[in-house]
């Protein structure tokens, strides 16, 4: 009776040894000096706005273009506003826009609606332009 109290003993033991031991393949994730050379070097933005406060500048557009063209879908008006965002940190730094006076933050708008917007200025009878 002993005899099968040990041999069962002894299977439970292996059962729970071969169970517990749950062998996974972990991939090689890349030396961080490696995914910089696959990075490529000349990206499109500047890169130095934080992601907040790219949020901020979207919703301060979409918020200001529907108030101001209440007749514009909403889907024209995110459009517009991903287009201005990336202008924005295609050809300015962050810290350079804080530096710009009146006048050419006037300027950079303009220049921003005449790339972005879809119609052009008188185009709707119910549309306000900016």
């Amino acid at each position: 009776m002993t005899k099968y109290i040990n041999i069962q003993l002894g299977l439970m033991c292996l059962v729970v040894l071969i169970v517990g031991c749950n062998y996974q393949i972990v991939p090689v994730v890349p030396e961080p000096e490696a995914v910089a050379t696959v990075c490529p070097v000349n990206a499109r933005f500047v890169g130095d706005y934080e992601t907040f406060e790219m949020r901020k500048i979207w919703a301060y557009c979409f918020q200001s273009t529907a108030a101001k063209n209440p007749f514009f879908p909403q889907p024209v008006i995110g459009s517009m506003c991903d287009c201005y965002v990336d202008l924005l940190r295609e050809n300015h730094k962050q810290s350079d826009l804080a530096k710009l006076s009146k006048e050419e933050n006037e300027r950079m708008a303009k220049l921003l609606i005449l790339k972005c917007n879809p119609k052009k200025p008188g185009a709707g009878v119910n549309t306000k332009w900016m």
